[in-house]
């Protein structure tokens, strides 16, 4: 599932570094601003729920084997609009501070889950 919302994250960013700056809400804005938060929630989610199983040391080898560790490392990046959007997005916004709530809870909760994987996993098998 990690690995369709990085795919969806990859296909948001692709069509946002080619569409133009935007303010005002066409259907192409509206539609991008709706997958962007779209990708946020999910991002979210997946975020708090790994902040939870990861905190048991069995959990962390099957997910990192699975790819999960790898999924976190592609989504990271993908949560962060192309430079111009996150501009533009800010700039419409009555208050900027609320663009970076969402992005800060994020960070956090993959950061625990981030940790959660380096205290219970074996750091030699995740550098191969």
């Amino acid at each position: 599932a990690m690995a369709e919302v990085v795919s969806l994250g990859r296909d948001l960013i692709s069509r946002e570094n080619s569409a133009e700056p935007f303010c005002e809400k066409t259907p192409v804005a509206t539609s991008m601003e709706n997958e962007r938060t779209a990708l946020v929630q999910y991002a979210l989610n997946f975020a708090q729920l790994m902040e939870q199983i990861l905190h048991t040391e069995d959990h962390c080898d099957p997910f990192v084997q699975a790819g999960g560790l790898g999924a976190i490392l592609d989504l990271y990046p993908l949560l962060i609009p192309p430079s111009s959007q996150f501009l533009s997005n800010v700039s419409c916004l009555s208050s900027p501070s609320v663009s970076t709530l969402a992005h800060t809870t994020i960070e956090d909760s993959l950061s625990v889950a981030f940790r959660c994987i380096a205290v219970h996993y074996d750091s030699t098998r995740m550098l191969k």
